[in-house]
């Protein structure tokens, strides 16, 4: 790394810091509770590092997608009127998407379990679904971030059969 990046990057963890106890002082001020401000940091801080550490955590919104049906034909989700929050918290994953019919909103599907990941693989272990996944089946999607959005692909045997983008928000 550059010293002009190591420059820019340190700005920016300074600045967000700066942000951060700025905020915090504030949230103590109107609350009129006084939390030792050690214990305030340490806990925003270590917030900070599993955001670093996993990209995957915060809210995401269905932008698009698509999968294969038992025909063997891709289903677009825009043709459907899907829309769907997805929410991945540092250790488990929640789901729920809506499907709109003729302005009337219609529940398609939810899920919610754990998951794991690496710097490729998203695997997602259903504890809770609505579609009849079998308990200790997983879903492994290859993923992309780009910016604000997630990219995923699930293949299952050499063949395609889903990818879906997520916005975060």
């Amino acid at each position: 790394m550059n010293i002009k990046a190591m420059a820019v990057t340190s700005f920016s963890t300074l600045k967000h810091c700066s942000v951060m106890l700025l905020l915090t002082s504030v949230a103590i001020v109107q609350t009129g509770h006084a939390i030792p401000l050690n214990a305030q940091l340490e806990a925003a801080y270590a917030k900070q590092e599993r955001l670093q550490s996993n990209p995957l955590i915060g809210t995401w919104q269905l932008v698009s997608g698509q999968y294969l049906d038992e025909k063997q034909q891709w289903v677009d989700y825009q043709h459907l009127n899907l829309r769907s929050i997805k929410i991945i918290s540092d250790s488990h994953f929640s789901f729920t998407t809506i499907k709109d019919v003729q302005g009337s909103k219609q529940f398609w599907a939810a899920g919610t379990g754990t998951y794991q990941f690496s710097d490729k693989y998203y695997i997602e272990t259903p504890e809770l679904n609505s579609f009849g996944v079998a308990e200790g089946a997983a879903f492994k999607f290859e993923y992309t971030l780009k910016q604000d959005k997630l990219f995923t692909k699930r293949i299952e045997n050499g063949v395609l059969k889903e990818q879906e983008v997520w916005q975060r928000i």
